[in-house]
């Protein structure tokens, strides 16, 4: 299965249930939140680091339309419902990078196995966005989105699982959708 099929067919029915186990672990109003990785179990295994990467690219668009299209802001999230990624009683957003390194979880993850899905899943956060935009919010251009969030880098070592291999592989996906 390819990220892009996973995300399409499997990825919200996964999302929603993954937020109400995390949700029942931490006694959280259903649906909107969620902390950490917990009810991660509820993942097919071989789908967990789809998940988390598809989960990454929720949580960073919602918080990227929050902070540089506010003005937007209501509608998309009226169109999208997504959850927010908190880091506990306080209502602060956590950056969604580090779902890549949680170590805390109960379900292990592998981290190289998130690396060697990257460009793809960059690819598909890249396609969906444009689409996204161009179907329900045109009035932002998904360049200018982009531009907004994702800084130059040169020479990024991209066995390291960090913000400089997520903007490398979003950057090589901009370039290879703009030809």
């Amino acid at each position: 299965m390819l990220i892009e099929d996973y995300y399409n067919h499997n990825f919200r029915n996964d999302l929603n249930e993954f937020i109400n186990l995390n949700n029942k672990k931490f006694n959280l109003k259903e649906g909107v939140c969620f902390h950490g990785l917990y009810g991660l179990e509820c993942i097919q295994e071989s789908n967990r680091s789809y998940f988390i990467i598809c989960l990454f690219i929720t949580v960073y668009v919602d918080q990227a339309m929050y902070t540089y299209f506010g003005y937007y802001y209501d509608k998309f999230e009226s169109l999208t419902k997504y959850p927010k990624y908190h880091g506990g009683p306080s209502s602060m957003n956590i950056n969604p990078i580090v779902l890549f390194s949680e170590n805390h979880i109960e379900v292990p993850i592998d981290s190289n196995e998130i690396i060697s899905y990257m460009k793809e899943g960059m690819k598909l956060f890249v396609s969906e966005v444009k689409a996204f935009f161009n179907d329900h919010i045109p009035e932002i251009d998904y360049i200018d989105f982009f531009n907004q969030i994702i800084p130059s880098y040169n020479n990024v070592d991209t066995s390291i699982l960090n913000w400089n291999l997520v903007y490398f592989e979003i950057q090589n996906a901009l370039n290879e959708e703009n030809g």
